[in-house]
């Protein structure tokens, strides 16, 4: 069953819009923020009045928030069907310096056509276009494979746009003989499984920038560039913007869909655990804790912050930190997460940083069918969400698959000009 949900996640098939969105907290404003788009994946700020879009297809539009116009940037030659086709992008932080675009897509040889492999790459600003592709990375497809990942984030966002790294979050496709998902006896590390983190060139972080696994003995090129392991599948990655770390949302097979802060070397424990370890059935395979891989003692196991246990499942997608004031100070700086089902969650950040601060049935931190989710549920009804993004404005920009493009607004409050937090 989740795998069917999974799939249709980016097939153009299920196309479920958001003329039933409500926000459930009283206060908001909720409009389009542009005309129609065809079935979309993923979305940046290009500047304060327009977003890049990723359609699913390979095209990346530049979409005006000021009226319907739209431009085309790229066409990419990405595969079609169930899970394929473009997945993530990213501008360089210094764009002004480094005018490029990375962007994550499974390659075909044609447009449309059979997926060669899942591609990394980065595009080259000529002033009115994308071009020259440079690829930085490719990941080996499996056939028929799903779990591919796909979003992309450079940070940490409080260090200088120079310093900062490229993080790319892959699925384990599928695989399930791999070392990178808990396997210890199975295939070395290639990326699948994982979040990598490199320089925006390409090549591997060195010296004091190393990655967590970079002197584990015997660590392969993949290995080395590897952040964070233990991952199913995720649409979802973003960084805190006061503590500086990476979270991520992660897809079960079944139940546990989970919300995880992603510390350097961090296991997430899939394929063995899915949910928190101290429930008896968040043992997916094998012995569960015990049979987890550590990579020579340099990954470190670590619970969700937050799980669904639920059927059908929830598939957390999206998620974003609102480092704003335009909510109000009940918002600023806590967390947003969207989800394949059409709805918005709001989780209010601990004073240490490291989870959520929840009460009643869920100070468990796992919501199961029945429970009151009055607490997290902040919108509901926009359709299958691929990406979200906190506008210049305080204005929260969802991406249903299916669009349009949807701006979540406060009612009469003053909003942030601090622009430098959003890029």
């Amino acid at each position: 069953m989740k795998k069917l949900v999974l799939a249709a996640l980016f097939s153009g098939m299920m196309m479920a819009t958001c003329h039933a969105a409500v926000i459930h907290p009283n206060g908001f404003t909720l409009s389009p923020a542009t005309g129609f788009l065809a079935p979309s994946t993923t979305m940046q700020f290009w500047d304060s009045n327009s977003l890049i879009v990723g359609e699913k297809d390979g095209r990346i539009l530049k979409v005006s928030l000021t009226g319907d116009s739209s431009s085309t940037l790229l066409l990419l030659s990405a595969a079609g069907g169930d899970s394929y086709g473009l997945l993530g992008i990213a501008l360089d932080p210094d764009f002004d310096a480094n005018p490029y675009l990375y962007a994550y897509y499974t390659y075909a040889a044609t447009p449309g056509g059979d997926a060669v492999e899942q591609r990394l790459s980065r595009f080259t600003w000529n002033g009115t276009a994308f071009t020259t592709e440079q690829v930085l990375d490719t990941i080996e497809m499996r056939p028929n494979a799903m779990n591919l990942g796909g979003k992309i984030t450079f940070g940490p966002p409080n260090v200088p746009a120079a310093d900062q790294k490229l993080f790319l979050v892959i699925g384990d496709r599928d695989d399930h003989q791999l070392q990178a998902t808990n396997v210890t006896t199975g295939t070395l590390p290639d990326g699948a499984g994982t979040v990598i983190r490199i320089n925006r060139d390409g090549t591997t972080p060195t010296g004091a920038d190393r990655g967590p696994f970079y002197d584990v003995p015997g660590a392969n090129a993949s290995l080395q560039k590897t952040y964070a392991y233990g991952i199913r599948n995720s649409f979802g990655l973003a960084f805190d913007p006061v503590s500086n770390a990476l979270w991520d949302t992660e897809n079960s097979e079944t139940v546990y869909d989970e919300v995880n802060r992603l510390d350097p070397g961090t296991n997430s424990g899939w394929a063995r655990l899915m949910g928190p370890s101290t429930e008896a059935d968040s043992v997916q395979s094998g012995n569960g804790f015990a049979d987890l891989e550590t990579f020579n003692g340099a990954g470190t196991y670590s619970e969700p912050e937050f799980s669904w246990k639920t059927e059908p499942s929830v598939a957390p997608t999206a998620i974003t930190f609102y480092p704003s004031s335009a909510f109000g100070n009940a918002y600023t700086n806590d967390c947003f997460v969207a989800s394949f089902t059409g709805n918005i969650y709001h989780f209010h950040v601990n004073s240490a940083r490291t989870g959520f601060d929840l009460h009643g049935q869920l100070s468990d931190l796992v919501y199961e069918d029945g429970e009151d989710s009055s607490e997290i549920l902040f919108g509901s009804g926009f359709g299958i969400i691929t990406d979200m993004l906190v506008g210049p404005d305080g204005t929260l920009y969802v991406l249903p698959i299916a669009g349009p493009v949807m701006k979540i607004e406060k009612n009469h409050t003053a909003v942030s000009s601090d622009w430098s937090l959003y890029k």
